[in-house]
């Protein structure tokens, strides 16, 4: 389980975020809340992280894929 951060500390809302990896990958998840209040006081159902190269030499860009379900 992974966590944001805000101010330089943990952020404290309900969004938890799971890496999951096979040596190889690295899959970004997180599960989905009800009306959460976020980082900025409006509510929100979900948050996201993905990592990027974050040296400043770092001329390329980075492929995302974006799997959702949706149940009713």
């Amino acid at each position: 389980q992974a966590t944001t951060f805000i101010n330089s500390g943990p952020q404290s809302a309900a969004f938890k975020e799971v890496i999951l990896h096979d040596t190889t990958n690295l899959i970004f998840t997180t599960i989905l809340e009800d009306n959460q209040t976020g980082y900025d006081g409006s509510n929100y159902d979900f948050q996201m992280i993905v990592p990027e190269i974050g040296d400043p030499t770092w001329k390329g860009s980075t492929a995302y894929y974006l799997y959702v379900e949706l149940t009713g």
